[in-house]
Formats: structure tokens, sequence, C-alpha cells
């Protein structure tokens, strides 16, 4: 499973509906300086520092480095209605410490927190940071850290969102506002009377969510440090053990991107379960949705039929869309990977929903992949404001014991209904030309043929733009007879701009010792930059020239069988 890293800066003011945490009536505070001695003792002259002493203060740094480390943190469940808990451990691998949740309902808020040293500090004007992992399942858990004070009130930072992989929680120049008129300076939220020159606790809260109760993960703490100083600590990145596996073969290629789109490249973000009452539960006792980092795709993989037959609901894999948009006209193309188990049992059905609208069951699955375009202007439901696109099983397979992933590699939605061209093939019957003009050139049922007679003899077409070939590709297919090798002539595919690019240009190389009579093909790698510098791309309203040219001698015939081109993404 791909991790991933997210920043999050903390160092505005958060504005929040609760951050969770009791606030502490109690505004008494603890007498910090011992009665004066009535008889002191006599003054010393203070000692002499060594040359070069650290006099930088940490009030917090755990890096957790060694097993010990983790011996001051507890775990404390935020009300007194709450028996959730945690386990904490030490990690030597990762060099952190493991939080395994046991949370038993969705409303469950757990703190995992440790004392500071001194034993209370001014933290006003100090930095925070600290790192979260956190586990695919989880991914969506609602996060905050939060300082507190020697009479038990406590600041939270505010609310936010994990995603699968390195949180970092960072916030700099603490401050505690006025707590009147939600001023919390550099805080959500705090309780009345938070005092943050009189700190002696740091910590992250955790939140439960519905479905979370029946998970099973470990979360990781690292990196939790508190200082007076700017704060810099490495990325935390998760390397992916390899997995060993190859990609699974016969993947078309990539459709091109729709407005919506989701080619599951890095991750699974935003993708969840219908039926949990929120918007980032990946796994439940049904399915879990994980990303499949070889085959660039979303795993679906199911863990149990039972309720498939009457909550088929809870088998859709979902995403909700950024605003409720129009679907009327969109076509939806999925590129889904079925494991043939499925198809020989000849039961699994799978549907798109969109929004409330289900539509038919997707016909002629097969195994391996299936490019699957849904037509939704064929739907009679309104989709003129859907919020939620899916993928639904909603028939089991009649074996119930087959519990294969199925993948979904690419999700795109093209509202107008069109899928563009993701490559273009040329016409072979027009719109060639030869260079120089007195060369013979005719059109074939094969394709398009000419007879060079000299070195840099041509035979091109003009493709228009706009068009990017930056880092783009074109695939020739062609022929030679006998006598061109004979001449022992090179053959030249090429792209070169125009007068606007000073005829900039980028040439490939067939040499004589590779052609052979009968059919051949060739690509011909396009680079981001053309030899003197210019981008490999075709203004708007201007063309460029793509064809085949001699090198060294030139006779008999050449054929140009098809040509596509590759644009650059």
């Amino acid at each position: 499973m791909l991790q991933k890293k997210l920043v999050i800066a903390m160092c505005a003011i958060f504005a929040l509906s609760a951050c969770g945490g009791d606030d502490n009536d109690d505004q008494s505070r603890i007498v910090l300086n011992p009665p004066e001695d009535l008889n002191p003792p006599t003054e010393e002259e203070p000692e002499e520092e060594e040359p070069g002493e650290d006099d930088s203060v940490e009030w917090l740094n755990a890096t957790f480095d060694e097993e010990t480390s983790v011996n001051s943190w507890e775990v404390a469940c935020v009300s007194s209605e709450c028996n959730a808990t945690a386990t904490l451990a030490y990690n030597a691998d990762a060099q952190a410490m493991d939080v395994t949740p046991d949370f038993l309902s969705a409303s469950d808020q757990i703190e995992i927190s440790t004392a500071i040293e001194p034993e209370i500090a001014d933290l006003a004007g100090g930095n925070a940071h600290l790192n979260l992992y956190v586990p695919e399942a989880y991914a969506g858990m609602v996060a905050q850290i939060f300082f507190q004070d020697a009479s038990d009130r406590k600041g939270y930072i505010g609310y936010t969102n994990t995603t699968a992989g390195w949180n970092t929680f960072s916030v700099e120049a603490l401050e505690a506002g006025t707590g009147v008129d939600d001023d919390f300076g550099s805080f959500g939220f705090h309780s009345e009377g938070f005092d943050l020159t009189l700190i002696n606790r740091m910590g992250v809260q955790i939140q439960s969510a519905e479905g979370f109760p029946d998970l099973e993960g470990t979360l990781h703490i690292d990196d939790a440090i508190v200082s007076p100083e700017a704060i810099e600590v490495a990325d935390k990145v998760v390397e992916e053990e390899p997995s060993g596996e190859e990609p699974i073969a016969g993947a078309p290629e990539e459709p091109a991107a729709g407005d919506i789109s989701d080619h599951f490249t890095d991750d699974i973000e935003g993708w969840h379960l219908n039926g949990t009452g929120n918007t980032t539960t990946a796994e439940t006792a049904q399915i879990a949705l994980t990303h499949d980092a070889v085959n660039g795709a979303l795993k679906i993989t199911p863990k149990s039929w039972e309720a498939n037959a009457s909550e088929s609901y809870r088998y859709e894999s979902r995403i909700a869309l950024a605003a409720a948009t129009d679907l009327t006209n969109a076509l939806v193309r999925m590129v889904v990977y079925i494991p043939e188990a499925y198809i020989t049992d000849g039961s699994l059905q799978l549907q798109l929903v969109a929004g409330g609208s289900y539509g038919d069951y997707i016909p002629n699955l097969t195994a391996g992949f299936n490019t699957l375009d849904i037509d939704l202007s064929q739907r009679t439901d309104d989709l003129t404001a859907v919020e939620t696109l899916g993928l639904q099983i909603s028939a089991a397979p009649t074996d119930t014991s087959i519990l294969e992933p199925i993948l979904v590699s690419s999700f795109d939605v093209y509202l107008d209904g069109t899928v563009p061209a993701t490559e273009i093939s040329v016409d072979m019957t027009t719109g060639w030309r030869v260079n120089p003009t007195g060369l013979m050139m005719s059109y074939t049922a094969d394709g398009v043929s000419y007879q060079p007679t000299a070195a840099s003899d041509q035979l091109v077409f003009d493709p228009a733009g706009p068009l990017n070939m930056a880092g783009g590709s074109i695939d020739f297919v062609y022929e030679v007879d006998q006598t061109f090798i004979d001449s022992g002539a090179n053959l030249q595919p090429f792209f070169q701009l125009k007068e606007y690019a000073d005829y900039d240009y980028h040439f490939c190389w067939i040499g004589n010792a590779d052609l052979a009579t009968g059919e051949q093909s060739f690509t011909c790698e396009v680079p981001e930059t053309l030899e003197n510098g210019t981008a490999a791309q075709i203004p708007d309203g201007q063309t460029a020239q793509v064809g085949v040219q001699t090198n060294g001698g030139g006779a008999g015939t050449v054929t140009i069988k098809s040509v596509t081109i590759h644009p650059a993404e």
C-alpha cells in the first residue's frame, strides 16, 4: 500500500464547533515559587560554562530512538462515559511509537499525551510539531494536537481530517489569544482560563467514526517536539517493501482524463464505502478498499458476501463530487479488472451508481480488463445535481468463498458524453506531400508510397496545432523494397516545426542494417525540447511536418502504411 504524507499548517486560527475535551472549572493556580528562605545561603560566584556549551532548550523531543522513550506516554478517553482505550508500544523498525486504538463507539475520543520538561513551561511564542501515521483503514480519521496546563485546562489546535500515510502537524509562534469572542490565538479552542505560560503536557487526540469500532489497525507517532526554537524535521515517508509482484498483463492504454478523473496512480484519496455514515471509511466487515501500487488501481477486496443480498449498498465503492454536478449527458468510462473466478461462477453483477440512480447491470463482463462505458444520457432519473458516484457489486458470486480483489484502474466522467482521443490516427488517403515536389508519390491500398532518388528526400504530412508533442511519440508502420535496401540508404522518421520556430526539429534513425523487406514498425520518441532548444509544441493556428526522409542515398520505394501520434499528456 502506497503511503503518502500530508503537511498540515496550523498557524492560522481554526474555527470549530467543538474540539472535544471537558472544560475544567477549577481556576486555581499552583504555587510555583516556595517561600523565601529566612536565612539565604551565601551568594556563590556562578560557575563558568565550558566553551561551546549548548544553551538551547527543548521542552519535548520525542523522536523514539530507544524503547524507553514510550514510557512517559499515557492514554485517556475524553469523556467520563467513554471506555475506549489504546495500546502503546515501541516500534524499533519505524523508530516510532505504535498506537493501536480500541474504539467502542463512533463518538469515542482518545488522547495520547506525555509530560514536557521542565515540569511547567511557558510556551508563549514557542513552536510544536508532531507526525502521525494513519493506516489506510483509518484514512480520514479526525485528529488534533493539544496542550494541557498545570490546572488541567486544555487547548486544542483544531480538527484535521487525516489521510493515509504520514500526517504532519506543525504550529509556530504559539499564542492563546484573549479567549473572548472566539479569539483563541493559535488554537481552535481552549478551556476558559487556559494558561499557555503554565503548560505541563502535550499530545494528540484521535476521534472514532462510523465503522471504526470494527476495524483493526495501528497508528504511529513520531517527532513530537516542543521548542522555543524553530523546528526542522525531515519529511516522513514510508518506503514500500518491494512486493515482487508484476503488473497484471493486458491492461489497456490509459484513457484520456475526463472532466472528473481518477487514475489511481498514487492513492485512492476520497474513495470510501457507502453505508458508513461518513466519507472516510474504507473498510467494513463486508469489504475493504486499498491502493494497489503495482497496478495503479483502486483495489476492492470482498471480506464477506453475507449482507450482499439484503444490503447490497454496503458493497458500493464511491466518491463524493466536489459539488453537485449535472450528469444528464455524461459518459462514465471505467477500466475494471475482474478475476476469472467471478466470470466462471457467472453470478457477479456490477452497477454504476450516480447519486440515487442505479441503472441496469453492466453487461458483457469478461475475465481480465474491461473498458466499461456507461451512457448516463440513457437514464430517465434526474441527474441534474449528482453528489456521489460509485461502483456497486450488486450481486455476489454464487460461490461465496470467492473473495478475490476487483481492480478499478481508471474512472473518468466526460460531462458532454464525448471521450477525447488519446491518440491521433493519421489519414493515409489525403494530406501527404513530397519534398522536393518532383518526386513520385502515390496513394495505394497499403498506404502512401514515394520513390526517393537522393539523400534527404522526404514524404511528409502537416499536423495542425495546438498539439503538445513534448515527451510524446509517433508510431510508424512502413515497408521498403529491396532496391531501397541495396542503395545503402537509411530511413529517418522525424518531427519538425516550421518558420515560426526556425524549423527546429528532431530526427530518429533506422539504420540500413535494420531494414528488411516486408512490414516493419518504429516508434519515434519526441523529446520535450528539440535540437535547437524549442519546445516540441505546435501552436494554435500553426502546423508542423511529420514523416520520413532518406539518409545516405535513395532509390526504390518506401511505403508508409500507418502513422499514429501520441501527444504528450
